[in-house]
């Protein structure tokens, strides 16, 4: 949004896209191995034909509808980047009682 369009600013965006996935992916994993343990395997390639067919979807409905110029696609990735940031956090705090707790149980 603040740089103009060029190769290199639309590159620097992409990696920012990227490391936004990457976040998403770590925090979904995180969920599915913490909460279904033992059936992480058929948990995680359920979540993965999902989140393709979902992704696509929305892809395809933000092409159409939400994006017209190039800063368009900045504001919807600022917004995604916020939510993963939201939830991160959540998650985080959520762990961090869970961690004071079980530290508690295991001393009594």
């Amino acid at each position: 949004m603040a740089l103009p369009f060029t190769l290199a600013s639309a590159l620097f965006g992409y990696g920012l896209v990227m490391v936004v996935f990457g976040g998403y992916f770590s925090l979904y994993m995180g969920l599915v191995t913490t909460y279904f343990h033992e059936q992480a395997g058929t948990a995680n390639a359920l979540i993965g034909a999902i989140e393709l067919l979902l992704f696509t979807l929305l892809a395809v409905a933000c092409n159409a509808y939400f994006i017209s110029t190039p800063s368009d696609i900045a504001w919807l990735i600022l917004g995604v980047a916020m939510l993963l940031g939201w939830a991160w956090g959540t998650l985080f705090i959520k762990n961090s009682k869970l961690d004071v707790i079980s530290n508690i149980e295991s001393k009594q």
